[in-house]
């Protein structure tokens, strides 16, 4: 009988499973990617990057309650409109 179970918050999973250094590059991409986004929507005023940190933040947050970082719906939804916005950011310069 296999007994494996998963700590139910993906930080303290992202701990146990890689460590201090891994929870820390964890904690950095959250923060750093939230306020980019929050940044951005201050300096352009456009909708999407509000919606994009409002994303990020309810992810970071939901991920206290339940192991969500290895969620591919979320990941790839998530991470595709992430790369739709910076494609377009990119496109304006």
């Amino acid at each position: 009988m296999d007994n494996y179970a998963h700590v139910h918050n993906s930080y303290l999973n992202a701990l146990a499973e890689t460590g201090i250094l891994g929870f820390l590059l964890v904690c950095v991409i959250t923060i750093f990617f939230s306020l980019k986004y929050i940044n951005l929507y201050r300096k352009t005023g456009s909708i999407f990057p509000l919606i994009l940190s409002l994303a990020w933040i309810v992810y970071s947050l939901v991920g206290f309650f339940e192991t969500n970082f290895d969620t591919a719906v979320l990941n790839l939804t998530l991470y595709f409109f992430m790369g739709v916005f910076e494609g377009e950011i990119k496109g304006r310069v």
